[in-house]
């Protein structure tokens, strides 16, 4: 994929599959499943996009909420979440040429939440996460966990 790109001044993944299933019912397998998805695929996007990333470029990846705060069937997902933000930290001082490496830590959004007929009370509106988004992509911040919130 990088290849066919050329050069990039930022990358922002929100990609990745997890299984979702009570702890006790989880196999070797969905947590594998998981850890290669969404953990090992956000390795992948820096690791082997820093060759491609222009000089103080920005990686973002995306993590969320199950990662500081679990939900009841979210064991395989809060452990890779929180596995992508412990990713973040140590790569960042590892990346060269001032390239920049943050997660967002991910809300429900609202909008997502509507039209699934869902309680809203949880969630953030995409006005708001696209923010998030925009500031780790723009901002001067490395290393450094985003959650959206009311940013000016």
């Amino acid at each position: 994929m990088y290849r066919s790109l050329g050069r990039l001044d930022a990358v922002v993944c929100a990609a990745g599959q997890a299984r979702f299933a009570p702890l006790a019912e989880l196999s070797d397998a969905d947590f594998r499943f998981s850890l290669d998805n969404k953990l090992l695929g956000g390795v992948n996007v820096v690791r082997f996009g820093f060759e491609h990333m222009e000089d103080g470029g920005s990686f973002t990846l995306t993590t969320g909420t199950v990662a500081q705060r679990p939900i009841q069937g979210g064991a395989a997902i809060s452990r890779v979440n929180a596995g992508l933000e412990g990713l973040v930290r140590a790569a960042a001082p590892e990346a060269p040429r001032k390239i920049r490496v943050n997660p967002v830590r991910a809300a429900w959004v609202t909008e997502t939440l509507q039209a699934l007929k869902m309680d809203t009370s949880q969630g953030q509106s995409a006005a708001v996460m696209a923010r998030a988004y925009v500031r780790s992509v723009t901002g001067t911040e490395t290393g450094s966990t985003l959650e959206p919130v009311q940013w000016p």
